[in-house]
């Protein structure tokens, strides 16, 4: 791409939601979040092109994370899909 000029633009992550587990963790950690992420699809400038092309809609997708307060700060022990 960058030999042609192109290149791409978004694509942002955002955290739709996030949600403290409650009852034991199935690992140990201090805490347990539940995220709901969106993706937004990139957007492809071409150097030879008027209009930016968007590929396919935003993706949206699930995420554990687990920490723990590790000297003064939280510290991600593991991260797994729902």
């Amino acid at each position: 791409m960058r030999t042609r000029g192109d290149s791409v633009h978004g694509a942002r992550i955002q955290v739709v939601s996030a949600t403290i587990m409650r009852g034991t963790l199935p690992l140990k950690a201090d805490y347990g979040v539940e995220l709901v992420i969106r993706e937004d699809a990139p957007v492809t400038a071409s150097a030879g092109s008027a209009a930016p092309s968007t590929d396919t809609g935003a993706n949206q997708d699930y995420a554990r994370v687990y920490l723990d307060w590790t000297a003064g700060g939280w510290q991600v022990v593991e991260e797994t899909e729902r």
